[in-house]
């Protein structure tokens, strides 16, 4: 990561620097991480990109009668489950039937989010759970029928990938790591930091069940192909053969 503490010039030139220059390969996560790689490294590197992995079933469960649109994350502002909360309640009296539910513990955003929900005033049509045990992660996301994360600037986010893993499409912004994917593999909507476009997407894919339908047929099959354990495993597979194999950076 470029840093501008006064240690990290003559300790990338001494060393860091030499150590990139130097790899087979580079593997990183995001194309953050990415540029700011290049940046130390003053230059272009063999970068690999290799992305986290998740268990994906053999199938997933249909998606429920009754639509459900789940936030599935910490309520912490960067997050933003207040918004998501917003979202719920403007549908909601717009007329829609569809539940919503918030599930995450609270760090710091709780008592906003508990006063949207009070002013919904119907449980079962908005709720904040709280928080879930990570091994009941997947079962609550088999539930749900969306998975929508309004985060800013998220990494890499595994309530993302667990979601697609069991036939769920996803709702995230264009500042989340996995945008690209969402929206190259078609497994759900990538929408601007505007509430309005958050607004827009729910309602979209409430009004069309036959595109979710679509979205959540291809959401398992692409995570399977994209992010299962065994998917990472053959690409940091194939990148350690090359390297051993002195097909690194010639051949980048």
């Amino acid at each position: 990561v470029p840093s501008h503490h006064p240690l990290s010039a003559p300790i990338d030139a001494a060393l860091t620097r030499r150590v990139l220059r130097g790899a087979s390969r580079v593997l990183h996560l995001t194309q953050e991480e990415a540029a700011g790689l290049e940046a130390v490294a003053r230059g272009p590197l063999p970068l690999e990109q290799l992305g986290n992995g998740v268990p994906v079933p053999a199938t997933s469960p249909p998606l429920p009668d009754r639509p459900e649109v789940l936030y599935c994350a910490r309520l912490q502002e960067r997050k933003r489950p207040v918004l998501f909360a917003r979202t719920a309640q403007r549908l909601l009296a717009e007329g829609s039937g569809a539940r919503f539910a918030l599930v995450g513990p609270d760090e710091g955003e709780g008592a906003a989010v508990a006063r949207v929900v009070a002013e919904v005033a119907d449980h079962d049509r908005l709720r904040w759970e709280g928080p879930l045990a990570p091994d009941q992660t997947l079962d609550r996301m088999r539930q749900a029928s969306l998975l929508v994360l309004p985060s800013v600037n998220e990494p890499y986010p595994m309530s993302v990938l667990e979601a697609l893993s069991v036939g769920r499409p996803v709702v995230v912004t264009a500042s989340c790591g996995l945008a690209p994917a969402v929206r190259n593999l078609g497994v759900g909507i990538v929408v601007d930091e505007e509430p309005e476009s958050l607004v827009r997407a729910v309602r979209r894919l409430l009004d069309r069940p036959d595109e979710l339908q679509r979205m959540a047929d291809r959401a398992r099959p692409a995570a399977e192909r994209a992010f299962s354990m065994t998917a990472i495993g053959e690409t940091l597979e194939q990148v350690y053969a090359d390297a051993v194999g002195g097909r690194g950076r010639s051949s980048t």
